[in-house]
């Protein structure tokens, strides 16, 4: 049998964090430098396991342990490290945080130091597979639905017959890992475990399903054979570079170092694309915030998926909810915007005034893929419709010269061509579909004629009852008027340019009908 090794309990600790990386002993040296005041044994540093690869990282790890005071050790450890950390650091490194380790399972949040129960992170799709693996589709909700139909939906032989496959494309995969034996993607670089399992085996079949829609070769192997190609659960782009990171177990927990340690091997190994469908409630988790944005100003393009706690208003999940990520919401079987398909606005900006839609297109979530069996399974959820998006950007710019190619890879760049490619489905809002249903085509044409600029999502406000709405709704079924409290838009701003920016002058209101009558001001981080 495969050694699983043990599942990982919830033990209370915190992620140091520093502003440059490091070899992992030279950090641990300084984070043990500072706790030496506290009384041995109460604390632990958190080992790398022996799989891991042995990369220059930027954070420590600890653990409070069960001998000790949790409360009062907690708070000292994290008080001796935010006190001394230009010191500990010396010139080449200073702490640039403390945060708790937050744990995550698929059924329960699990303890966190601070107090209190850990939001969850999990992977958002579900399938028959799961549960009962030698089984396809033992719901029958995929009856009606061709293995090819994703592929063939947005036509992706019309790429494949221009020979572009993905070829030069590096993709990462967050996920649950994949079978050793698969026989159904091409190039596989490399599968990581960032578990303490000791193994990169799918057990579970979600991230099987995730590589199967972006790369699986099936019926596409007959080069000659072009009106053939597109059946048995194909994918988008099979000569796509995958680079599977395994940051779930086998019963689908996982931890804030797992997925810090898969995002800088991905930073490391300098791939363009991830596919990161999983989420949760837990845009408070900083070190994975700020690792997020941390990717995006390396140009690497993150594409999540919205979540399937839909269809309540502020259910958009984290990290779908980051201006920095492509969210992606999705259509159930029949076409219509799914009911489980997590909604905007975002939650953690509303202290602060209105939410952003979050979601930023639509596209099918629901159809058949490949399984850890190398069989076909069916599955739904906005995880889902995640690897569509991933892998139709990927077979577009494989098509793309590379000077253009180069010009695109950055998040803002492909969240512009993804807006300018999608159409609003209409009865729905932006809070909803974002920009709307994802249209391969329009999106190879933005793509081809792309400069890089700067752009406002939304790009037009017009509240309009009669024009506006729904797209623009609630915003375009508020009455204005002369003693009206203030209405807030918050605004994202996408800069293909560069990965930081400033206003060099302040924002112009440029009204159209009946916009002259207002009086519009602007408020915005001038650094």
């Amino acid at each position: 049998g495969v050694d699983m090794g043990e599942e990982p309990t919830a033990t209370p600790g915190w992620i140091v964090g520093f502003d440059a990386f490091d070899a992992h002993e030279a950090l641990c040296s300084l984070v043990a430098s500072a706790l030496s005041p506290l009384p041995r044994g109460s604390w632990r540093l958190v080992a790398r396991p022996p799989h891991w690869p042995r990369l220059p990282t930027d954070f420590v790890a600890i653990e409070v342990t069960a001998a000790a005071d949790v409360g009062s050790t907690s708070r000292a450890a994290r008080r001796l490290l935010t006190q001394q950390a230009g010191r500990i650091a010396g010139s080449r490194t200073r702490v640039r945080g403390v945060w708790p380790r937050r744990w995550y399972t698929a059924e329960r949040p699990s303890p966190s130091p601070a107090g209190g129960g850990g939001p969850r992170r999990r992977p958002l799709g579900s399938s028959a597979s799961q549960t009962q693996p030698t089984s396809r589709d033992v719901t029958g909700r995929g009856k009606q639905t061709p293995y090819n139909f994703i592929t063939k939906a947005y036509n992706a032989s019309r790429w494949w017959s221009r020979d572009a496959t993905g070829k030069g494309l590096k993709v990462a995969v967050f996920d649950t890992g994949l079978n050793p034996r698969q026989n159904y993607l091409r190039d596989v670089v490399e599968a990581v475990d960032f578990t303490p399992e000791r193994n990169t085996a799918d057990v579970v079949g979600h991230s099987s399903f995730m590589t199967g829609v972006i790369a699986s070769r099936r019926g596409l192997d007959d080069a000659a054979g072009a009106a053939r190609r597109g059946v048995d659960c194909a994918g988008f782009a099979p000569d796509a570079s995958l680079y599977v990171l395994r940051v779930f177990t086998s019963k689908q927990a996982s931890a804030t170092d797992w997925f810090l340690e898969a995002f800088n091997h991905a930073l490391h190994r300098r791939v363009h694309l991830i596919n990161l469908a999983v989420g949760g409630p837990d845009y408070r988790d900083t070190p994975f915030v700020d690792k997020v944005s941390q990717l995006a100003a390396a140009g690497i393009t993150i594409v999540s998926g919205a979540g399937n706690s839909g269809p309540g208003w502020g259910s958009l999940m984290n990290p779908a909810d980051d201006a920095a990520v492509i969210g992606v919401a999705g259509l159930d079987k029949d076409g219509k915007l799914a009911a489980w398909s997590s909604r905007g606005m975002t939650l953690w900006e509303e202290p602060l005034g209105a939410g952003r839609a979050g979601v930023d297109v639509i596209t099918h979530g629901e159809f058949w893929g490949a399984d850890q069996h190398n069989a076909c399974q069916h599955q739904w959820g906005t995880s889902v419709a995640c690897p569509v998006v991933v892998g139709l950007l990927a077979l577009l710019l494989s098509s793309l010269p590379e000077r253009q190619r180069n010009t695109l890879l950055n998040p803002a760049a492909l969240k512009q061509v993804v807006y300018a490619g999608s159409s609003p489905l209409p009865d729905y809002g932006w809070l909803e579909q974002g920009a709307g249903l994802l249209d391969a085509p329009a999106t190879e044409a933005a793509a081809r004629a792309f400069e890089p600029h700067a752009s406002a999502v939304p790009s037009v406000l017009d509240l309009r009852p009669s024009v506006g709405c729904p797209y623009l709704w609630p915003l375009c079924d508020m009455p204005l008027y002369a003693t009206m409290q203030p209405l807030f838009v918050n605004l994202t701003l996408l800069n293909s340019r560069s990965a930081t920016a400033a206003f060099a002058a302040p924002p112009l209101w440029r009204p159209r009908a009946g916009g002259h009558a207002l009086h519009v001001s602007f408020a915005y981080d001038d650094h």
